[in-house]
């Protein structure tokens, strides 16, 4: 049940995140950025589900943490695909922590806009705790035409209403 409320409390802030952000960029589908929030732990909701069903104790099982962020955004995609999802939420979902790899003015803007409301989140999360240079790369990213903390800049009450509506807080 830990494993289960982390990655729908991850989903639900992310999605709301992306979904407040999308809503403020030009061509962007908020209903697509929700999505993507809401889908981008669902590799690590099949692993978890998997493991319980062959009755591992996750608490037990060393380097549980780095298994889930390695495979679970490709496990996203394969499920996403499976039910017919469109190829940019797929590639989204598979992509989430390519912030780190590359230009990310280079990513789809889905990708690079699901991404960094990861990072966004996690920063919200750990606070001073987040390493100076994932910092600065947040502070790098533009969205649309806008830096992405700028968007985010008073959002922080509309991302709380929509995580309550989707979360059922």
């Amino acid at each position: 049940r830990p494993h289960l409320a982390r990655i729908w409390g991850e989903s639900t802030t992310v999605a709301a995140i992306a979904f407040v952000a999308a809503r403020r960029i030009d061509g962007m589908r908020p209903d697509e950025a929700l999505a993507a929030g809401l889908f981008h732990q669902l590799g690590s909701l099949y692993l978890v589900t998997r493991a319980h069903k062959e009755g591992l104790a996750l608490g037990e099982v060393q380097d549980w943490a780095e298994t889930i962020a390695a495979w679970q955004p490709a496990i996203g995609r394969a499920i996403l695909e499976t039910w017919g999802s469109p190829g940019h939420l797929c590639e989204a979902v598979e992509n989430q922590d390519a912030l780190a790899d590359g230009d990310p003015m280079t990513m789809p803007l889905l990708t690079r806009l699901l991404a960094v409301a990861k990072l966004y989140r996690r920063s919200q999360a750990e606070g001073d705790a987040l390493p100076p240079e994932i910092a600065a790369q947040l502070g790098a990213v533009v969205v649309g035409t806008t830096p992405f903390l700028t968007l985010m800049a008073d959002a922080g009450a509309e991302v709380e209403k929509v995580r309550a509506v989707i979360g059922g807080q």
